[in-house]
């Protein structure tokens, strides 16, 4: 957990959590296929060391993106989802019983494995100045090309052209931040009639 909570900066951190929901999702599937109690004992081995690691590195990502201020909520927040635990367990208990405990615990990890892939197609997912400028007119603000790119110039750290996963959250924060490094350095982006 140690190693882990270590390494939550970056795009590695996004990929250590994307790794390990999709082992955890192969490691419920392969319990569930595992034609012995041996073979089961080996695969939990792995499937322990993917929840950890999913585990440890959930609760730094969330606490690394949010105010200081706010990290007591989201302990709580975080501490809540863990006791949902128990509210799952009656509806998989009822489909275990029904279709069998190997077909669910198969199904439980194929679904696991496909909400990871998706939350690394969405990490994956990159902003350029024309997609800025589309969601600027989908929310109806009005903004000239020069000043999206001002915008977009903000959030683009790395200036690669494209603003990336941790760039749109870093941004995000910013423009949340009522201080004179975010908000009001993003604002002045804007004129007075509301306009860009």
């Amino acid at each position: 957990a140690l190693l882990i909570a270590g390494r939550a900066k970056g795009s590695a951190a996004w990929r250590i959590q994307n790794v390990a929901v999709i082992g955890f999702g192969v490691g419920i599937a392969a319990t569930g296929a595992a034609p012995s109690f041996g073979i089961a004992m080996i695969v939990m081995f792995g499937l322990g060391a993917a929840t950890a690691a999913f585990q440890s590195m959930n609760a730094t990502l969330t606490l690394a993106s949010s105010d200081v201020a706010y990290h007591g909520r989201m302990q709580s927040l975080l501490q809540l989802g863990f006791n949902l635990f128990g509210v799952a367990a009656l509806p998989l208990g009822l489909c275990a019983d029904s279709f069998g405990l190997r077909k669910t615990l198969v199904a439980m990890g194929l679904t696991v494995v496909v909400v990871g892939l998706v939350s690394t197609l969405i990490y994956k997912t990159k902003v350029d100045t024309k997609e800025m400028q589309k969601l600027f007119d989908k929310m109806g603000i009005v903004a000239s090309k020069e000043k999206t790119e001002a915008v977009f110039a903000i959030a683009d750290e790395d200036k690669g052209g494209e603003i990336d996963f941790d760039e749109f959250c870093k941004f995000i924060v910013m423009f949340k931040q009522e201080d004179a490094t975010g908000f009001k350095y993003f604002t002045s982006a804007f004129d007075k009639g509301g306009a860009v």
